[in-house]
């Protein structure tokens, strides 16, 4: 079976899933949303594991197929990952297609993944009949905890928290107190600049830029590849908000690749963020583009 790749928005999880099984095939399946990532490893065709987030095996399996904007890419390889999926492919299926046909249902109830659940008062653990895995959950439903972080902390898939959070809702025993925000900071949208040798410019542009550079080497920083250039002022604000130094960003691509890299901040690049052509191209990024950023921290 040839490399294959594409975007979720075009083809279902569950077809590509089907595909690599028909085709024998043995390799990763890497699938990429927004903030969120997950593996599914295939021996001739048959799913053995897979990780998402810090779920592992068929709790992970749930997550990913719940991701419907995203990117998944798959190669041939020799898999070296211990079974510990123990389903025939369609025994998999089927609860994979049961899970997105209920999150549809969950989603009207919760609306994210990220809302607060908490008990209503006078509400006890005996007026509910959960298992002693569910009843793990009723401690964390403090006002504070997202079902995100529930899931996380929990260690299960996020449909599974959603489903006795919408349990308990459906029973009058718990209500939605808000939404958490994940970022305290909200995601910049800046355009992506290339350049291979700081002092070539790029159409003139750049020059006037690198003589306006703070004063440490432009020359020895650039060799270092997996620095950007970002403005100075847009680090000033977050240093200023998070009070905290910021060294490094998080970036997030087109195709939803999340990547760390040192932030130089350099004076005028208003709403560009520059690359080095080599870092650009290891993460498809081309000229023009559109990324997301955040200060790593």
């Amino acid at each position: 079976m040839k490399a294959l790749s594409g975007n979720l928005s075009d083809v279902e999880i569950l077809d590509v899933i089907q595909l690599i099984n028909k085709s024998r095939a043995s390799g990763k399946l890497e699938v990429r949303g927004k903030g969120m990532k997950g593996e599914i490893f295939f021996k001739n065709g048959e799913i053995i594991g897979s990780n998402f987030e810090n779920t592992h095996g068929l709790e992970a399996l749930k997550s990913i197929s719940l991701i419907r904007n995203g990117f998944f890419s798959f190669n041939n390889e020799r898999i070296n990952v211990q079974n510990e999926i123990n389903l025939k492919i369609n025994e998999i299926l089927a609860t994979l297609f049961q899970t997105q046909n209920e999150w549809l249902s969950l989603m009207n109830k919760i609306k994210s993944i990220d809302a607060i659940p908490v008990l209503k008062s006078n509400t006890s653990s005996e007026q509910i009949k959960l298992t002693k895995e569910e009843l793990k959950i009723i401690p964390l439903m403090d006002g504070k905890n997202s079902i995100r972080d529930i899931a996380e902390t929990l260690k299960i898939s996020y449909f599974d928290a959603s489903k006795v959070v919408a349990l308990l809702i459906d029973s009058s025993l718990a209500e939605i107190a808000g939404e958490k925000e994940r970022f305290k900071i909200k995601p910049v949208k800046l355009v992506v600049g290339l350049m291979s040798n700081p002092l070539e410019g790029e159409n003139g542009t750049w020059m006037s830029r690198v003589l306006a550079m703070a004063p440490r080497s432009l020359l020895d920083e650039f060799e270092n590849e997996s620095v950007v250039w970002i403005d100075v002022k847009l680090i000033a604000r977050w240093e200023k908000e998070l009070d905290k130094e910021i060294n490094s960003i998080l970036i997030t691509t087109p195709e939803f690749e999340n990547i760390v890299v040192q932030a130089s901040p350099q004076v005028s690049l208003f709403d560009n963020i520059v690359f080095h052509d080599k870092l650009a191209k290891k993460f498809n990024l081309k000229k023009g583009d559109i990324v997301e950023v955040l200060p790593n921290v």
